[in-house]
């Protein structure tokens, strides 16, 4: 007994060995054999004309093929390239066919297969999918399961081949006794004409019920996208990346004729801009439901919400399975403008630093392929906080949204700020550069109180009083300091400026643009004194501020005065007892980088008057260089150059020039040399010392001596205010002779002259000055 068991032990291993080995060599054996009968087979289950390459044995899956290179061919009307071709086909064999001598195919499995999904392009045909007729020729009720695996499916219009398609696709076609087809596809979709990562994976599963007659297919089917990136789906159909962010799941259900599809469904974001769908904030869906036409392509999706959503979405699409065309409305009914802020920065559109708006916002915005955005929306009881500090409140703000998704622009009626006045405020907001850009019309505003409105406007910002009128425009790009823009007018207005005693009242034109400032014919006061002149404000240059200033009457002691705080300034208590150490040099005064010219039409100083006084000025920190000098004195005039040393706690001043044609003594008298002094007030002229030459004709220097010609060198001082003066090279004619010699001025203030002619001597005793001009 037990060696009867044994022996079919033995057999039967011996059958599975068999079995085995003829598994693994079965597909080294061709089958060639069979190639007509498999073809023939083939396109009695497809419906279609079919060729193939050769075709190997397999069994491990089941008797049947394993068949390479299999063209299905396309119907004549649609074109010559094939419905697809497969790589590899598995076929397996209905063991019940091959008693009845007709060989059937209980299953067959496409790998890696190219498929072509196209439309007949006649117009009698318009509108017909080769699927639709592969479908409807292939025997529904005996079509074996089809599998597919690592497909790719395009869809075709002529010879052209859409730039979507569905790559590493898998799906499974199953026909049923009722005449339905199961469908399970799942596949990620890619653009051809661009390298990218696909969506998230597409899946559809449901049934399909081929065209009767007249009526066309119907399909019940639900669709579901994985957790895909939002980039890629724009991309996707619209080719380019519109700067949104996030990601995007959806759900759909396709039930109904192909040319009238119902859709129902739900989008789920995150990181995108849920408060768009749900203005309590948190993530949640958004349902939708629409229709779609397949046979032209053509879509149409409405957001569902209910009354109680503020916001709403519409969207149409057509051709899009070739040429996508799109449209989009989104439209807002008082939607809180904290969360459409919220909206806009989950989009990339971040506002300037400083500003933020509250109100309710409503309106409607139109989206369409290569036409960018358009609409209006209004905004209610709007607030808008401004860099500033202050606010603009008023009834109702509008935008207007136009133009290749580049440009937002803001209206407002006039907006009342009753000290400040009257402001006419719009702008815009450009979503392609995301720059801001407002701006301010004024129509007599006071600057104080403007300022309590939008901050401190450029030129303006030291100004505590005064009217202004104009336009300025506020531009806020997203990777730079925001500038200011524009021209207005300025009266009255007054500024306290660093190292001047009084306060400056100005009225002048002025033109803004950015940080660079130009101020034409100004009118301004400051003490006793009036003046008119430019100014000009260029940062990138080694002195930004460029001043032309003209005054028509000013005295030195008033001058000196007013430049007080930048002339002395003390140190503390024990440094002014000690008188050691240097006063500190405040920052305004290390900072200041001016140049211009300056000229009085008289500039009293002293006894004296000097007329048509000008001078070029280079002012850079504690040192101030005064070229081109010039002016009269009487009918004498002065050239010359000077500098002024502020690092101290007193002024140290230094100056060299020429004064010609003096009146001296009954003739005329040309200096030319130089001075330097310290201090303030009396100082000066205590500290002053000067020296030179001198040259002059026709001196009465007495009764009994004229001097035809007289020439020497000088040194003056003034201790205690009084001159003392020393007088070398003197070289004196007095008709053929010639005197040489030297002189200076006594304690008791007369001057005496030592001069010697050959043997002749000549001592001169008289005043510096003649009694007239002591006087």
């Amino acid at each position: 007994m037990f060696s009867r068991f044994h022996k079919i032990l033995k057999i039967a291993a011996v059958l599975f060995l068999l079995l085995v080995l003829a598994g693994i060599g079965a597909p080294y054996l061709g089958a060639d054999y069979f190639q007509s009968r498999i073809e023939g087979a083939l396109e009695a289950a497809l419906g279609r004309k079919v060729s193939i390459g050769q075709t190997h044995y397999t069994l491990f899956t089941g008797p049947g093929f394993t068949i390479d290179k299999v063209a299905i061919d396309e119907d004549p009307r649609i074109g010559i390239e094939p419905f697809a071709f497969v790589p590899e086909l598995d076929a397996r064999v209905d063991l019940l066919s091959l008693f009845t001598g007709k060989m059937e195919f209980s299953s067959l499995r496409l790998v890696e297969p190219e498929i072509n999904f196209a439309r007949i392009q006649n117009e009698a045909d318009s509108g017909i999918w080769n699927v639709q007729l592969f479908l409807e020729r292939a025997p529904t009720r005996t079509l074996p399961p089809i599998t597919i695996r690592s497909g790719h499916l395009h869809v075709k219009f002529g010879d052209r081949k859409a730039v979507i398609y569905l790559a590493d696709t898998d799906a499974d076609i199953n026909s049923s006794a009722d005449g339905l087809l199961r469908l399970a596809v799942t596949g990620e979709a890619y653009r051809s004409d661009r390298q990218s990562q696909g969506l998230g994976r597409l899946a559809l599963r449901g049934n399909y019920l081929p065209a009767t007659g007249s009526s066309p297919g119907k399909i019940n089917l639900d669709f579901e996208l994985e957790r895909s990136q939002m980039p890629d789906l724009v991309k996707l159909f619209d080719g380019k990346d519109l700067g949104l962010k996030g990601y995007i799941e959806a759900q759909a259900h396709f039930a109904g004729p192909l040319d009238r599809v119902a859709l129902r469904g739900q989008l789920q974001t995150s990181e995108l801009a849920n408060r768009l769908f749900l203005p309590s904030g948190g993530s949640g869906p958004l349902p939708f439901e629409g229709t779609v036409n397949f046979l032209t392509s053509e879509a149409e999706v409405t957001s569902v919400g209910g009354d109680s959503s503020p916001v709403a979405l519409k969207f149409a699409a057509s051709h899009f399975l070739n040429n996508p065309e799109w449209s989009a409305q989104l439209s807002l009914r008082e939607l809180a403008v904290p969360a459409a802020l919220e909206i806009i920065r989950n989009f990339g559109l971040v506002l300037p630093p400083g500003i933020d708006i509250q109100g309710k916002l409503q309106g409607a915005l139109h989206f369409g392929k290569g036409e960018g955005a358009d609409g209006d929306f209004e905004l209610a009881e709007p607030v808008v906080q401004l860099p500033g500090g202050g606010k603009l409140d008023g009834g109702l703000l509008k935008f207007e949204v136009h133009g290749d998704g580049v440009d937002l622009q803001l209206h407002t009626a006039a907006v009342e700020h009753p000290p400040a006045g009257r402001f006419d405020v719009d702008g815009g907001y450009d979503l392609d550069s995301k720059t801001l850009i407002v701006g301010v019309v004024s129509r007599g505003s006071r600057i104080a109180e403007t300022r309590k409105v939008f901050g401190p406007l450029p030129l303006l910002e030291n100004f505590t009083d005064g009217v202004w009128r104009g336009s300025v425009k506020y531009i806020a790009p997203p990777d730079a300091p925001p500038i200011w823009q524009g021209q207005i007018e300025v009266s009255s207005a007054q500024v306290t400026l660093p190292g001047i005693a009084d306060a400056v009242t100005l009225s002048f034109p002025a033109m803004i643009d950015g940080s660079r400032a130009l101020v034409r014919n100004f009118k301004g006061s400051i003490g006793t004194m009036v003046f008119t002149g430019n100014y000009r404000y260029e940062p990138a240059a080694a002195r930004p501020h460029r001043l032309n200033l003209v005054v028509p009457a000013a005295s030195l002691s008033e001058i000196e005065r007013l430049f007080g705080p930048v002339l002395v300034r003390r140190g503390g208590l024990l440094a002014r007892t000690l008188r050691f150490g240097r006063a500190q040099v405040p920052d305004w005064l290390r900072d200041r980088r001016l140049e211009g010219t300056v000229g009085f039409g008289e500039l009293t100083v002293g006894d004296w008057i000097w007329k048509s006084a000008q001078a070029n000025i280079q002012w850079t920190g504690t040192t101030v260089k005064l070229t081109g000098i010039r002016g009269t004195i009487g009918d004498s005039p002065v050239e010359g150059e000077g500098s002024i040393d502020l690092s101290g706690a007193t002024p140290v001043y230094a100056a060299s020039g020429t004064l010609g044609q003096l009146d001296y003594r009954g003739g005329q008298l040309d200096l030319t040399g130089k001075v330097a002094s310290q201090g303030s007030g009396d100082q000066v002229i205590a500290n002053a010392k000067a020296k030179g030459t001198f040259e002059g004709s026709g001196l009465h220097f007495s009764a009994d001596n004229t001097f035809e010609h007289a020439a020497g060198t000088f040194e003056l001082v003034f201790p205690g205010g009084t001159a003392n003066t020393k007088l070398t090279n003197l070289e004196l004619s007095q008709g053929a002779e010639t005197f040489q010699g030297q002189g200076a001025t006594q304690p008791d203030g007369r001057l005496v002259l030592d001069l010697t002619s050959g043997p002749k001597q000549l001592k001169l005793i008289g005043t510096l000055l003649s009694p007239a001009a002591s006087q």
